[in-house]
């Protein structure tokens, strides 16, 4: 995986910010004293001593950590990356064709004269304008998406109402049947409710589910954001663009991503009061039968029939006359 150089320069940056946390000695590792801006060296103490005897680098400005950790200072930590093929080369174009930063050498003699070459602050001016514009971009998406997820949020809220007015439903209609029939109801509500828990979870699942994949491309783009819009304000022409194709992946990303309303069927309950009544009658009725009412009724040529408009028992005689 690609260093990102921008990142790195970053949290260098912020450990000498942080004055709690050391920058190590480029060469041994030792905890840092200072900089030599001319090198783009952390040099420690004993590091220090030889770099500053040797003649050739009086001319070199070197400055202590403290001196550093104020923000007029903060460009001279970056350090500026050279050319992979040429280690003592310096970065100074950038060949649109294979979209990689290249110095002189690689320009010359390595790439295809007809690949197009532009100097690294055009490339990065470039970039920027479209790091901009992709910024605010993703920024709107963001907010789109926080939308997306507060639906998503109401729907669950009304998930729960809905169960809760279910549930009482259910128990109402259990307080209207006989209390003789008690046990035989309350399991026939035992296996509604299941039903209706079910259905619950299965919803919640799926709603839970998409507003974790919402609040998850939202953090990412969010990152891909605050990144895009640190490197505006805070990087510098090599690091926009090195960085520019995280960025926009991710904005490829939200591009791919259809904006749509959120709908999502929030009924847990699948059956209307008139249906719950006829399953329960159902379970009761050769109970209802046998009441001594109901025994020359069923010795006659007529049959029980439940009128869910009444939400009563009707007797039918075969000539399909009412009583």
């Amino acid at each position: 995986m690609t260093r990102n150089h921008f990142i790195c320069n970053m949290v260098e940056v912020l450990c000498i910010q942080e004055q709690n946390k050391c920058v190590p000695c480029s060469h041994c590792q030792q905890p840092s004293v200072g900089r030599c801006v001319a090198c783009e060296l952390f040099m420690c103490e004993k590091c220090f001593k030889p770099h500053n005897d040797y003649p050739g680098f009086q001319d070199h400005l070197v400055l202590t950590m403290e001196e550093l950790s104020k923000p007029e200072n903060q460009s001279k930590i970056r350090k500026i990356s050279k050319c992979t093929q040429h280690p003592n080369k310096k970065l100074k174009y950038y060949c649109d064709t294979c979209n990689q930063l290249i110095c002189r050498h690689c320009m010359d003699f390595v790439h295809d004269k007809k690949h197009k070459f532009l100097p690294l602050e055009q490339a990065a001016e470039s970039k920027r304008k479209d790091l901009k514009k992709n910024c605010e971009m993703l920024e709107r998406t963001v907010c789109y998406s926080n939308n997306d997820t507060d639906k998503l949020k109401n729907v669950t809220k009304s998930l729960n109402r809905n169960f809760d007015a279910a549930q009482s439903l259910l128990n109402e209609r259990k307080q209207e049947l006989l209390t003789k029939l008690q046990d035989k109801i309350d399991g026939k509500i035992n296996s509604m409710m299941d039903n209706v828990c079910v259905m619950f979870d299965q919803k919640t699942e799926r709603v839970t589910k998409q507003i974790n994949r919402t609040e998850t491309f939202v953090n990412r783009l969010k990152a891909s954001a605050d990144m895009a819009r640190s490197l505006l304000e805070n990087g510098n022409d090599e690091e926009i663009v090195r960085s520019f194709q995280y960025v926009q992946e991710n904005v490829n990303s939200a591009n791919k991503e259809v904006h749509q309303d959120i709908y999502v069927d929030d009924n847990v309950l699948p059956w209307s009061a008139g249906e719950v009544d006829i399953m329960l009658l159902a379970e009761i009725k050769d109970f209802v039968m046998e009441k001594e009412e109901l025994k020359a009724i069923r010795a006659a040529p007529r049959k029980l029939e439940f009128d869910p408009t009444t939400g009563k028992l009707r007797v039918i005689r075969r000539d399909n006359a009412n009583v």
